[in-house]
């Protein structure tokens, strides 16, 4: 009788911390979702009115802004624990830019795709890259080539219904998910601050995950700006000095 009451005393302390855990679960969630919705709120003001204003410095991509967007991902639980975290990005690759404002857009753009990635051996990778544009002059007679600093964000999700995509970047869009988890101006939020940055941020349509049933969605931050070089640093460094004194 004693080891009945015993394994029933333990069954029910493990039925009731399994309702408490699920309880702590959704307070943080709802926790997470109200800092979410405050701050990006907050920044979507400053934005508009202009108050927002960026701190540029020579910034590594990786050290500096994608290793510490997929920590924070990992460590907000955002995503599946079956969901593959990619990050891909030269090691040495430097940039002129804001490294909160640029963490902040991935970080919202890998939240949004880990919403929708709920399948085993799922992914979001992050991959940073130097592309080479070609510029055609306005009256057609030339072209010349340049090199271009480009992010994108790819998930292996159910993909974004064309119904949707025209106002995808639009303030306080419908949720795109089931459950409506979504603050409705994530990605507005990231065009704004993309705009300050004077780059453009647009879904690939053509992009597919290579997982059947599982078409995806990616997103290309381009940044519309060369890669640094040794000699870049050394110059905005004398600019800082000079301006300090």
């Amino acid at each position: 009788n004693n080891n009945n009451n015993n394994n029933n005393n333990n069954n029910f302390c493990s039925a009731e911390k399994d309702l408490v855990l699920q309880d702590a679960h959704i307070i943080n969630f709802s926790l997470h979702f109200m800092n979410d919705l405050l701050r990006n709120m907050l920044d979507m003001q400053r934005a508009s009115s202009n108050q927002l204003q960026l701190h540029e410095s020579p910034t590594n991509l990786w050290n500096d802004v994608l290793q510490p967007v997929d920590t924070m991902l990992y460590q907000r639980g955002d995503h599946s624990l079956d969901t593959k975290i990619i990050v891909e990005c030269p090691k040495e690759l430097h940039i002129l830019g804001d490294k909160l404002r640029l963490k902040q857009v991935l970080l919202n753009l890998g939240r949004n795709a880990a919403k929708f990635v709920t399948q085993p051996g799922g992914f979001i990778r992050f991959k940073a890259e130097v592309v080479v544009v070609v510029v055609i002059a306005e009256d057609g007679s030339s072209s010349s080539t340049k090199k271009n600093v480009r992010i994108s964000v790819e998930d292996s999700g159910p993909g974004i219904p064309l119904e949707k995509r025209p106002l995808l970047f639009t303030k306080f869009q419908e949720s795109l998910d089931s459950l409506h988890q979504g603050t409705g101006i994530g990605l507005c939020l990231c065009q704004r601050l993309v705009q300050l940055m004077k780059a453009t941020l647009v879904l690939d349509e053509s992009y597919h995950s290579g997982i059947e049933g599982c078409p995806g969605a990616r997103f290309v931050l381009q940044l519309n700006q060369p890669p640094l070089e040794d000699d870049d640093d050394d110059w905005w460094l004398e600019q800082q000095q000079q301006q300090q004194q």
